[in-house]
């Protein structure tokens, strides 16, 4: 089975919250891969099973349920920039020049 969903960040339209940096984010998801318990309810622990390059196997614990799963982190500056955009214009951005 294949998982992922997807969460907004840096909404430009909330000037109450503070942007976060690429670098902000990446040690965010970093840190949610490697403690999730910090972010699921429910979630008793995780073991880290294995690693390999940008792979890890991990085994989660909710209570007596227990799943292994595999999880693959790599980070592209290309996929942020074509995902900023999108929400650029679906922000109402009309500069069709790239970001970089």
């Amino acid at each position: 089975m294949n998982f992922e969903h997807l969460i907004q960040i840096n909404n430009p339209l909330n000037p109450l919250v503070d942007s976060l940096t690429r670098e902000q984010l990446w040690e965010g998801l970093v840190l949610r891969t490697e403690q999730p318990q910090l972010f699921v309810l429910g979630l008793d622990s995780c073991a880290i099973l294995a690693r390999e390059g940008d792979t890890m196997e991990r085994e989660l614990h909710f209570d007596e349920l227990q799943t292994q799963e595999i999880v693959k982190a790599v980070y592209r500056e290309s996929d942020i920039d074509t995902m900023r955009l999108i929400r650029q214009y679906a922000h109402g951005r009309k500069d069709a020049r790239p970001l970089h």
